[in-house]
């Protein structure tokens, strides 16, 4: 029996852990009865070559796992391999397919094409689902007979129509009852070493039990891989030439003496891999923070579970940990400044506000993280969010990603400005290059992000590829017009990061000649390719810029400010 799994990705260096993870769970008379055949395509591939090398091999079953960032171009996809081959069998899992009863229902009646959808950690299960599979592969080779999708049912966690009496069943939300004795991915010959990171999930479940995230669905029964097989996985990985683990754990120090545990681990391979790891600050104890400070720069990189900074809005999702202990957990860790720390921020929560989060922004920054994320609430698939969006007092598109159009406490237009705060965010405060000037700028100007973010938002900058130059130009033409006592911060800024002197912001600087009356304190007779520009400041002082006209780009060799 022939089965493409279709690893369809937003970029290459991503690849599908759940193909590999259940694959391995398969017995060695499974495997010489399957010929597997993987297809990876990303979002930009050409749908017509992907589509014609999946035809050409004349498959018996095709699975994939839909989530939101694929699962429009993956129907796409099914909708044509369908109408081309219609005795294919097409079998889909994944977040997508967490929803009810009514819902997985739903989405069967409407895409008529995909045969079976598959509910909940696919692991334990997935044996049971492939000798149905094989079944049914003999029946049509030997009684030219195809199983009813209800011979299917005998599977926990599968959904479907029965194609003679229309009728939907539902075997419920499959859960993996032992997570550390299942085989591991990296056992299975489909798993992909080729990527520059790997994907290690050391624990199955979560102590909280967000309303917003798929996590809290099921029983999230905490289940713990031991430390001394994770050993062993580390070693292969680190023999593979992989140098990035990114730990799945949905909160690494839920349970601080395991976390202790494996960060005891990690040090193991210090100078080897790096780790990237999910910390809830507001459960920083002295024993994790402790020993994470004592690991040298960059050996970790650590997110900070945050989405606001509201214990009211925190309570009404259901969140663990208060705000307080939250801020002081981030500035113990961004204290440290060993480590990049990520925060996230969720825009269309309960109770949150437009101004909140411009608030939420001001804190982070004076805390000291080196990245903000900002996303919109996506009201998920079987998450209480969803199932309870009235209650909540919102309203959401029905349409993948499923994002927040509005609620209670922010209006459509209030959600589309907090999303040009995400991209604003970005490209000012996580661009490394900018961070230092736009941060200081927001201290020191109390409404500049406000101010600055109506201006993006009114410019429809947000859906705009802007170049560094179309950036500055951007903020220049702003603070001519808003806050013009920052030009001249802007003109030298403008300089530092590589804009031309002969260009907008830097034409207010003047070329330093030998014959002039203003003495260079930079002047090298002995270099020759030296260019000289300067800026006379209000307060007096001198913006000194020295470049090397030897190197043709415009990034200076030194800037100086000289009484």
């Amino acid at each position: 029996m022939k089965i493409i799994w279709f690893d369809l990705n937003s970029s290459y260096s991503h690849s599908n852990l759940g193909f590999p993870a259940m694959e391995a769970q398969l017995s060695a008379r499974q495997r010489e009865k399957i010929e597997w055949i993987k297809v990876s395509a990303v979002k930009k591939s050409v749908k017509e070559d992907i589509l014609e090398e999946l035809i050409s091999y004349k498959a018996d079953v095709f699975m994939a796992t839909a989530w939101l960032f694929n699962h429009n171009l993956l129907s796409e996809f099914i909708g044509d391999l369908k109408a081309i081959q219609p005795n294919l069998k097409i079998i889909l899992g994944g977040p997508e397919f967490l929803g009810t009863y009514n819902e997985n229902k739903a989405y069967l009646e409407s895409h008529r094409s995909v045969d079976l959808i598959f509910r909940g950690d696919g692991e334990e299960i997935f044996p049971k689902l492939i000798d149905v599979l094989l079944e049914e592969y003999a029946e049509k080779i030997t009684n030219d007979r195809v199983l009813k999708a209800a011979d299917f049912s005998k599977v926990k966690g599968v959904c479907g129509i029965d194609a003679e009496t229309e009728e939907y069943f539902d075997e419920g939300l499959a859960e993996v009852k032992d997570f550390t004795i299942l085989k591991v991915p990296e056992s299975s010959k489909y798993f992909d070493w080729s990527k520059p990171f790997i994907q290690l999930e050391t624990s199955r479940g979560c102590f909280n039990h967000c309303a917003f995230c798929v996590s809290g669905i099921g029983s999230s029964m905490m289940q713990y891989i031991p430390v001394n097989h994770l050993r062993k996985r580390l070693e292969n990985i680190e023999a593979h030439g992989i140098k990035e683990i990114r730990v799945l754990d949905r909160t690494f120090n839920a349970n601080p003496k395991r976390a202790s545990e494996l960060l005891s681990l990690f040090s193991e391979f210090i100078g080897k891999l790096r780790f990237h790891l999910e910390i809830h600050p507001a459960f920083l104890t002295d024993i994790i923070f402790d020993t994470i400070a004592s690991y040298p720069l960059y050996f970790l990189h650590i997110e900070v579970g945050v989405q606001s900074l509201s214990d009211k809005v925190l309570k009404a999702c259901y969140r663990e940990g208060s705000c307080a202990k939250t801020e002081e957990g981030i500035k113990r860790l961004t204290d440290l400044k060993l480590y990049e720390i990520h925060a996230d921020l969720i825009i269309g929560l309960p109770y949150y506000t437009y101004d909140m989060m411009l608030h939420d922004c001001i804190k982070l920054m004076k805390i000291g993280v080196q990245e903000i994320q900002i996303e919109t609430l996506k009201c998920l698939p079987g998450t209480r969010m969803r199932n309870e969006s009235k209650e909540f007092g919102f309203v959401y598109s029905p349409t993948v990603p499923y994002q927040v159009l509005s609620t209670k406490w922010m209006s459509f237009s209030d959600i589309r400005k907090a999303m040009s705060l995400s991209n604003l965010i970005d490209k000012w405060f996580n661009d490394g290059e900018c961070r230092d000037f736009f941060r200081n700028t927001c201290f020191t100007h109390k409404s500049f992000m406000s101010d600055f973010n109506d201006y993006w938002f009114d410019h429809d900058l947000p859906d705009k590829l802007l170049s560094k130059e179309s950036r500055w130009s951007h903020i220049y033409k702003f603070v001519c017009d808003k806050y013009p006592e920052l030009k001249e911060e802007i003109s030298m800024q403008w300089i530092i990061v590589g804009l031309s002197v002969k260009k907008e912001a830097g034409l207010v600087f003047s070329k330093w000649r030998k014959e002039g009356d203003i003495v260079n304190p930079f002047f090298k007779e002995d270099k020759p390719t030296y260019i000289y520009y300067y800026l006379l400041l209000k307060n007096k002082t001198v913006f000194w810029v020295v470049f090397d006209r030897s190197n043709s780009r415009n990034k200076p060799i030194e800037v100086q400010i000289i009484p």
